[in-house]
């Protein structure tokens, strides 16, 4: 887990899998906003891409900082946005203007 490939790739459903997830997320073992490797991209940016409603919401709870950008300069926002996920890009898009206060 340490280069982030195996968090980041991980299938978001279901609410025993969030509860596992974020039961790391509390003891240390996950960092929420670790970057892979070669594209320094977050679980939020491959969530949007997805178009994840529930994982993006999980992870945006959790501290999944929404103002990361990858290699390309991209956030989760504009994955969101780059893959028709409008009405999530609005949701990413209302928690990065609240981040930037």
């Amino acid at each position: 887990m340490a280069n982030g490939t195996n968090v980041i790739r991980w299938d978001f459903q279901g609410e025993e899998t969030q509860r596992w997830i974020f039961e790391l997320l509390e003891t240390g073992y996950i960092d929420i906003n670790i970057q892979s490797k070669v594209e320094n991209q977050t679980a939020l940016m491959y969530a949007a891409m997805r178009g994840s409603d529930h994982a993006c919401i999980f992870l945006i709870q959790s501290g999944a900082d929404v103002s990361l950008k990858d290699t390309q300069g991209k956030t989760a926002y504009d994955y969101a946005i780059e893959n028709g996920h409008y009405e999530l890009a609005e949701l990413i898009k209302f928690h990065i203007s609240r981040s930037e206060k």
